[in-house]
């Protein structure tokens, strides 16, 4: 739920800054929210924030199915937002600038946050203050340190054995 109302939040403070930009240089993101697939049927009930989203705002888009896939959506987003998933490191993997909400369970990815390869964010205000900044210092990171590259040589000897 934290997250939810974080992307609500976020869009909501993002389109309303664009509605009253005089300047026309609005910020034209898109919010996708993927779901967990243990929560496509109940998402409705159980998230009041991503109805609210969706049912205000023409940019926000809830995935309650398996397609579009995950790699999918990274491979097109410039950034992401989550807490404490895997799915933190697969979208870190699509060169994704990664936020962290900052709620119960962070801790497990304190290491990603020490070592400034993800920020954490208490607010939809920083986060959205991040995302302005272009110059967002987030460290260079070796990707094979989350997912080794295939080694078909490796491969082969474990289907050997």
């Amino acid at each position: 739920k934290y997250l939810s109302k974080l992307a609500y939040e976020t869009a909501s403070n993002i389109n309303e800054n664009n509605e009253n930009n005089e300047n026309n240089d609005s910020q034209n993101f898109k919010f996708i929210y993927k779901l967990h697939p243990g929560e496509y049927g109940t998402w409705k009930e159980n998230y009041d924030y991503l109805t609210k989203a969706v049912n205000e705002f023409d940019n926000f888009t809830v995935i309650d199915k398996s397609e579009p896939p995950l790699y999918e959506l990274f491979a097109k987003s410039h950034y992401q937002i989550g807490a404490f998933s895997t799915a933190i490191y697969e979208g870190l993997a699509f060169n994704c600038r990664t936020f962290i909400i900052d709620v119960p369970g962070v801790e497990y990815l304190d290491d990603l946050i020490d070592k400034d390869i993800v920020k954490k964010v208490k607010s939809s205000e920083e986060l959205i203050n991040y995302i302005n900044n272009e110059n967002i210092s987030i460290q260079e990171y070796d990707k094979d340190y989350f997912f080794k590259n295939f080694d078909e040589t490796i491969f082969k000897k474990i289907l050997s054995d």
